[in-house]
Order: structure tokens, then sequence, then C-alpha cells
């Protein structure tokens, strides 16, 4: 299977109801060369349709390093996991990124063990690390950690 970048426009109508078109493209390009690409798909296709392009996204393709895992290690399904909550700069909020498949050994009962890799991994996400840390959807960087707990998604 060859590797694909998403570029996805979203599209808002009149009614303010919105959908987003997301169309795969040959993996390798700069971002230079998909932005350029994407503002010419989207001025040809607002003259095609009633709604505006709201926004658009890119979801670009890494190359894994390391030791990546061919297969699952045991039987979590990726619809639960571990709901990890974070304050943000700035904001009087907190926000929350959701881990599938977490696994068993990373809960004690419904709460998150803050121990090994599970402590390495839950303060990478409030780490600068190669000049970029993680956000919340206003950019607005993960400072601390405050909990983390069993979810189910669906």
């Amino acid at each position: 299977m060859a590797a694909t970048d998403i570029v996805s426009f979203k599209v808002r109508d009149q009614f303010n109801s919105s959908r987003s078109v997301p169309i795969a493209i040959a993996s390798g390009a700069t971002l230079a060369n998909i932005g350029l690409w994407a503002n010419t798909i989207a001025t040809a296709m607002n003259a095609v349709m009633d709604g505006f392009i709201e926004g658009i996204t890119v979801t670009v393709t890494v190359a894994m390093t390391g030791t990546p895992k061919a297969a699952a290690d045991g039987s979590n399904r990726v619809g639960t996991g571990a709901r990890l909550t974070y304050d943000v700069a700035s904001s009087d909020y907190s926000d929350s990124v959701f881990i599938p498949s977490w696994k068993d050994a990373g809960f004690n009962g419904e709460v998150v063990v803050k121990e090994g890799a599970y402590d390495t991994f839950i303060d990478l996400l409030a780490t600068v690390t190669n000049t970029l840390t993680a956000t919340d959807k206003d950019a607005l960087a993960f400072l601390e950690y405050l909990r983390g707990v069993y979810t189910q998604r669906k």
C-alpha cells in the first residue's frame, strides 16, 4: 500500500452546517507544495459550490523510526483507553487527549498509573521536544498533567 497524505477542505453552508472533503494525495510533497496545491483546488472548488471553504487541514504521513510494533500486544480495543487531562497555558480550562487501547497495567482501577513508560509518555506531551509541544485546539500549550482516567468511546 502506497503512503498518502490527506488534504481536507471544511465546507460550511448557509445553515451553518459543515462537511469535510478529504482528498488523498501521494505522500512525499513538501508542505509548501501541498499548500499551493490545496489553495488551487480550493479556488476551483469555491467556484462550483454554494457553500464556502472555512479551512484546510493536512494530515501528513510520517515514517516511523526505531522499532514500531508489528501487532497489538493485548486484547484492548481502540474504543477503550485513557483520557489524559492537562492544564493549558493562558487559560482557565484544561484539555484532554484520548489514547486508545491503553494497557490494562496502566490503570489502578479507573485511574491512570503514572510510573515507568506511562509516566514518560504522559510527561512528554507537556514537554517541548524538537521545538514542538502538544497544544489544545487554540494552540495553547499543555503545561502540566492533571489526571488520567479509563474511558470508553464509541
